[in-house]
C-alpha cells in the first residue's frame, strides 16, 4: 500500500536528511587521517633538528602515525563516496516514486 501525499514527501525527506548526514559525519574520517598525518610530518620535521646522533637512535618515529592516517584518509575517501553515491540513490528513488501514477 502506497502512502500518499505529505506523508510520503515527509518521509522522502527525513530519509534523505539522514543519508546527507551520514555522508557528512563519515567526512569526518578523512579529517581525523589528515591531522593523524599532519601530527605525524610536524613531528619528523621537529626531528630535523636534532643532531646526527641523536637521529640515530630514533628512527622512523613518525612512521606509523603517517601510515594510520593515510590509511583513514584513504577509508573516508571511500566511505564519503559510497554514502554519495547512496545519497544520489535515495534521491533518485523518490523522485521515480513521486513520478509514478
Amino acid at each position: 500500500m502506497r502512502t500518499t501525499g505529505t506523508r510520503w514527501a515527509t518521509y522522502n525527506v527525513a530519509r534523505n536528511m539522514h543519508v546527507a548526514v551520514a555522508a557528512a559525519r563519515l567526512g569526518g574520517i578523512y579529517t581525523a587521517g589528515r591531522t593523524l598525518l599532519d601530527a605525524s610530518l610536524r613531528l619528523t620535521r621537529s626531528g630535523k633538528k636534532e643532531s646526527k646522533g641523536e637521529k640515530d637512535k630514533d628512527e622512523g618515529g613518525g612512521a606509523p602515525g603517517a601510515a594510520l592516517g593515510l590509511a583513514l584518509m584513504a577509508g573516508g575517501l571511500g566511505a564519503q563516496a559510497v554514502a554519495h553515491l547512496a545519497q544520489l540513490a535515495a534521491s533518485r528513488g523518490s523522485e521515480l516514486q513521486a513520478r509514478a501514477p
